[in-house]
């Protein structure tokens, strides 16, 4: 039980005296501490509403010491904080980002890039700065904020296909795929280790950070590529053991041989042949080596090709030898050749199959020998009166030599029939003589034996060439030639049955005012023409019965149409000028007669007298030119059936020519000429130099009339009625000119 202290005594009245000291203390220290915490509680009251206060103040405002890309922003407004950053990125986006990659650098703007400043959400998060968390979480913010600053970095967008793009546009100059190791085999055949080499690709993601990284800082400066190795999927451990086999099966060019010749693989070729593997295996291109030995076996490759019989220049048959057919073993002998290759050996045996031909050597020369005997030394031809040879060289040009593998006999020989007929006929030329038969001719109206018929000959060709062929095949050294006697159609005895009873076509032309040279050619060409007789069939040719046109024939220089320097024609003096007049009272004749016209050729420009009433027509003219060894000719057919006969006379005034003979009952209808194509002559005089006048004389020979074109139509009726030829004639006419000769000659 607890009982009450003792009273203490004097002596104890600092042991009494000490409990009250310390409660004094303590009771001072609890009032200082209670002041203490109510002075704090006070402060963080204060300093709670300085806060809210700050708080509120910046309630719509970028708290302070608040900066985006280096720019300051504290105080500002929503809306001042978007102008400000625009404004700051479009100041740095003026200015290309640089790219690096070592030594290299790429200039590539911002919009190339795909890169855009995201204004909203940069105000946003700007804006956001400082809001989040409790007051006291904030309060630290601001107060951070206030003492040391605070950095946003703005917002982007990027577009991911045009970033992508920028980096394409980039990555080939500084990308590259690893090399792997490899054994090289040159073009000159010589194989080496190349080692592998890694590769470098570019991450497009790292990259893109490392720009938007620059962009946010908006600080110029390099950007570097992000670039990642890329190692190389072959080593040269992996590969270095196919070396030794590749330096082998390319250490020396391949012959291969075979009895058709020798061909070379080079070692050049080989490096086409010839690789390691990624395992460090040796490899063979077999396609390459086929194609290789097909090649060869396009070249020694052949059919079998008979011996044969030709003549060499000498003219002396020898043998085209024999062919063996040769076929080149394509398989095997790739076989070996990979195989030769794989040893590093140098030699190959082509594989070639052969066979011989159905005509060998031997049987071709026995049959040489037989077309010698053959042909000999040609065969000599005969003939009544004369000889010649047909030489060894014109026979072994008709031989025909004919190869027949499949018979008995393995060769043929002929000759051509066509070639020796061809050798003959120079001699079927030479000794032909045309038959002759008897001329005839009216004098004072009486037929008159001209000259005798003579027999002709020609050779018979075909039995000339039996007989040629004869005589070779029975190795006579001689054949005679075949004649065919020609006998003639008329002889003397067929005068006596020649009438002539009838004038079926005549004409006459005046000559009256022709000068003394032109009356005596057209008076000696008259005389000339008159009185021949033409048989039935025969055709009358004017050119062949006056024979040349020169002095001794008895013509002289009068005027005549000629070729002018100009490329035209013209009159001037010529010998014989004036047979054209006779041609054409000729022709008159013979048109008027109903002949048939064989030949006839107008004048180039027409002459007015040969229009003459009642024979004449504006158009029926017949122009002639003889020269020694051609002639523009006036022909025409005696179709009558009977005998006629050409009587001329030039009386000094006249040229009158009739067709007698016996009236085959014609009926000759002739329309009027239908002229067109008029064309008006020149008015001026043309003068050309004459050495046949005298000097100072001039004589007009020529006188402006119209061009023109004339068609005349004759048709020939039986008595019957029946049309049997109808002649359209139509002859077109150049303009004649006024011209004048001027005399050169002496006086």
């Amino acid at each position: 039980m607890n009982s009450a202290p003792p009273f203490t005594r004097p002596n104890d009245l600092t042991a009494l005296r000490r409990p009250t000291v310390r409660r004094t203390s303590i009771e001072r220290l609890s009032h200082l501490a209670t002041i203490g915490f109510v002075a704090m509680f006070v402060v963080f009251l204060v300093g709670i509403a300085g806060f809210a206060a700050f708080g509120f103040r910046y309630a719509d405002r970028v708290y302070p010491g608040m900066t985006i890309a280096g720019a300051d922003v504290s105080g500002m407004t929503r809306d001042e904080v978007t102008v400000a950053v625009r404004a700051r990125f479009e100041d740095f986006a003026g200015t290309p980002l640089t790219l690096t990659a070592g030594e290299q650098a790429f200039d590539v703007s911002i919009a190339d890039l795909g890169i855009t400043l995201d204004e909203d959400a940069t105000a946003d998060r700007m804006m956001a700065a400082g809001r989040s968390g409790s007051l006291w979480e904030r309060s630290i913010a601001w107060s951070r904020g206030a003492l040391d600053g605070s950095t946003l970095q703005p917002t982007f967008a990027v577009d991911d296909v045009t970033f992508r793009k920028a980096m394409e546009d980039v990555a080939p100059n500084v990308i590259f795929g690893p090399s792997d190791a490899r054994i090289d085999v040159s073009s000159t055949g010589e194989a080496t280790l190349v080692a592998d080499v890694p590769g470098l690709s570019l991450n497009v993601s790292a990259t893109k950070e490392n720009v938007l990284d620059r962009v946010g800082s908006m600080i110029p400066g390099a950007v570097p590529l992000s670039l990642v190795s890329v190692p190389a999927a072959v080593g040269v451990v992996e590969v270095e053991g196919g070396l030794p086999d590749a330096q082998r099966a390319l250490s020396s060019a391949i012959v291969l041989d075979s009895d058709d010749g020798k061909w070379g693989l080079s070692r050049s070729t080989l490096s086409e042949l010839v690789w390691v593997d990624d395992s460090g295996t040796m490899q063979l291109r077999r396609e390459g080596v086929e194609a290789y030995v097909q090649t060869l076996a396009s070249q020694i490759d052949r059919p079998a090709e008979n011996a044969g019989i030709t003549v060499d220049e000498a003219g002396a048959f020898v043998v085209v030898p024999q062919v063996d057919a040769a076929t080149v073993d394509i398989d095997g002998t790739v076989d070996r050749l990979v195989s030769a290759i794989d040893r590093g050996e140098t030699s190959v045996e082509i594989e070639v199959g052969r066979s011989q031909p159905a005509i060998l050597d031997e049987t071709a020369e026995e049959w040489a020998e037989r077309a010698e005997t053959l042909v000999g030394d040609g065969v000599e031809l005969t003939w009544s009166g004369g000889s010649s040879q047909l030489g060894r060289a014109d026979l072994i040009a008709a031989l025909v030599i004919e190869s027949r593998a499949d018979s008995d006999e393995q060769f043929a020989l002929s000759f051509d029939e066509t070639v020796i007929a061809e050798r003959l006929t120079p001699l079927q030329e030479d000794l032909y003589i045309e038959r002759e038969d008897a001329q005839f001719r009216l004098v004072d109206d009486q037929v008159k034996f001209q000259s005798e018929a003579k027999q002709g000959r020609e050779v018979d060709m075909d039995g000339s060439v039996n007989a040629v062929l004869d005589a070779v095949t029975d190795g006579e050294p001689q054949a005679a030639l075949v004649m065919t006697m020609l006998e003639p159609t008329y002889t003397a005895a067929d005068r006596s049955a020649i009438s002539l009873p009838n004038v079926l076509g005549q004409s006459q032309t005046y000559y009256g005012n022709s000068s003394d040279p032109r009356r005596n050619n057209v008076e000696r060409a008259t005389e000339i023409e008159d009185g021949w007789l033409i048989p039935p069939d025969g055709v009358f040719s004017y050119a062949e019965f006056m024979g040349l046109v020169d002095e001794a024939n008895g013509f002289v220089t009068g005027y005549g149409i000629v070729a002018d320097p100009e490329g035209g024609v013209t009159t001037a003096p010529v010998i014989g000028g004036g047979i054209c007049q006779v041609s054409t009272t000729i022709y008159q004749a013979a048109f008027w007669a109903g002949l048939p016209i064989v030949e006839r050729w107008a004048h180039p420009y027409w002459l007015e007298g040969y229009g003459q009433a009642p024979y004449g027509m504006q158009g029926l003219d017949a122009m002639v030119n003889i020269e020694p060894d051609w002639a523009l000719d006036l022909k025409f057919e005696n179709n009558t059936g009977n005998w006629i006969a050409l009587v001329m006379v030039a009386d000094g005034e006249n040229v009158h020519a009739e067709i007698r003979g016996t009236d085959p009952g014609w009926v000759v209808d002739v329309a009027e000429p239908v002229v067109t194509d008029v064309v008006k002559p020149s008015e001026t005089m043309i003068y050309t130099d004459s050495p046949e006048l005298p000097r100072g004389e001039e004589l007009q020979v020529e006188h402006a009339r119209e061009g023109f074109t004339s068609t005349i139509t004759r048709t020939v009726r039986d008595g019957d009625g029946n049309v049997i030829d109808e002649y359209v004639l139509e002859s077109t006419y150049a303009a004649s000119r006024d011209t004048t000769l001027r005399g050169t000659g002496q006086e």
